[in-house]
């Protein structure tokens, strides 16, 4: 039986090209059962693979006094082996308390991240994580239920960068009868048992039932029509990323989505390409509700928003939507007089009397207003609801909201949109219009420039 196992998952090492000759293993260990074969199984086989290998284990405190004996368990097992350990703590708990995320995720964040950067720091090629056929398939029903899509319901990767998995080939309980027959020792995590976290209620009451009310062979079974599935979301993920090239355009600080992608693209692919740019864009895991929020936007009127994590929001125009990073402004208006200058956000403004107004040079973003005052004092502020002014060339009020829109002004810039006012009137609807009332004409005694750089 042992000789058996051994062969089998030498098999899927060799048929899936996870390791190459010379490779340098780092073996996440953390003294659980899955993990504890791996570190055997590799320790037996390096001269076959002709490879070296050192372990790494991150003790996440929150066991208690379980977690330290962990540590020590593991730091006395790569010492009896003479293989390499590099240890690390981390409080969990603590982080907990200043990130919305759940006890899982920053764990699994925090090993990742420390996994990589001992690999880096040692020169490993390659990173085993001790994942079996049973994980693979909690991770395929809580996907499921989630509703993630097929990347999500393809499970478990075998592969992803210098990670490897090669126990996917192997079920829990292959691995406990190896572990048995050889009478190797490993440390129970008591946590597995209790039912606070969701993939404990999937292990222990909803898989039992399947096994053996259903089908006694789930893994397997599973775990075969996820790696089907991944082929599957391979080719999709090829084509969607064709389609972001053709439907998506990026800069540092925002995307848009033309809407062509809704009216020429498959459903399937738009779910996708919409997917992967919010991936882009947030630059975390998405989930299906973000996708329902940016689908719903094609449909929406111009103008509406939506939001996502903090400072990032998406706004429909009118031929695409606007994916934005947003930065915080107090800006709630200001005083500035003539010979002065503001900088408010990325636009400066600058007032200037101009000693003849009848050798007037116009030049691009200045606009020359009359205003027979000495030295008069303007506020500079945004436009808000109810606003109205007399654009230059016209002769009846007009409400700035209905300017802006026949101007066609996209509404992730309509916000921004300043007004300089005098007296509480509009006196320039900046980088658009002065109003009429503040035209040059023959009797202007003194006019003033304005401009917005």
């Amino acid at each position: 039986m042992k000789k058996k196992t051994e062969q089998k998952l030498i098999n899927f090492i060799d048929a899936h090209r996870l390791i190459d000759e010379g490779d340098k293993l780092l073996i996440a260990l953390s003294g659980g059962p899955d993990s504890i074969f791996a570190l055997h199984f590799f320790h037996k086989y390096k001269r076959r693979f002709k490879i070296e290998i050192e372990a790494v284990h991150l003790n996440h405190k929150l066991r208690g006094n379980e977690s330290g004996k962990d540590e020590k368990f593991c730091e006395q097992l790569c010492d009896k082996l003479g293989i390499e350990l590099i240890t690390s703590q981390v409080d969990i708990n603590k982080l907990k308390e200043k990130s919305k995320k759940s006890i899982e995720e920053i764990a699994r964040e925090q090993r990742y991240k420390f996994f990589e950067y001992t690999a880096s720091k040692l020169h490993s090629s390659k990173i085993v994580t001790a994942h079996n056929q049973n994980d693979n398939t909690e991770t395929v029903l809580l996907n499921l239920l989630k509703g993630t899509g097929i990347k999500g319901i393809s499970g478990i990767p075998i592969k992803r960068g210098k990670i490897i998995r090669p126990l996917l080939t192997l079920s829990k309980e292959e691995i406990l009868d190896y572990l048995k027959q050889a009478k190797l020792k490993y440390r129970i995590d008591k946590s597995n048992q209790e039912n606070d976290y969701q993939r404990n209620i999937i292990r222990n009451k909803i898989l039992p039932i399947i096994i053996s009310e259903i089908n006694p062979a789930i893994h397997e079974a599973v775990f075969r029509t996820s790696k089907n599935l991944r082929l599957l979301a391979s080719v999709i993920a090829k084509q969607s990323e064709e389609y972001y090239n053709r439907y998506v355009i990026a800069d540092d600080n925002s995307i848009k989505i033309n809407f062509s992608l809704y009216e020429e693209v498959e459903p399937l692919f738009v779910d996708e390409v919409l997917k992967l740019t919010i991936e882009k864009f947030l630059q975390s895991d998405v989930s299906s509700k973000d996708i329902t929020k940016l689908k719903g936007l094609y449909n929406s009127q111009v103008g509406k928003e939506v939001k996502f994590k903090e400072n990032h929001s998406a706004l429909r125009e009118r031929s695409f939507v606007l994916l934005k990073r947003t930065k915080k402004t107090n800006f709630t208006g200001a005083k500035i007089k003539v010979g002065h200058s503001i900088q408010i956000a990325d636009q400066k403004i600058s007032i200037r009397k101009v000693k003849n107004s009848r050798f007037i040079v116009h030049e691009p973003g200045c606009e020359f207003v009359s205003l027979n005052v000495e030295n008069p004092t303007f506020t500079i502020r945004n436009w808000k609801d109810g606003d109205k002014f007399i654009p230059l060339g016209m002769k009846n009020f007009k409400k700035v909201s209905d300017f802006l829109t026949d101007k066609k002004v996209p509404s992730s810039q309509r916000k921004k949109q300043l007004v300089l006012t005098y007296r509480n009137q509009i006196v320039w609807l900046v980088g658009l219009r002065i109003d009429e009332r503040y035209k040059i004409t023959t009797t202007t005694k003194q006019a003033i420039k304005l401009c917005l750089s």
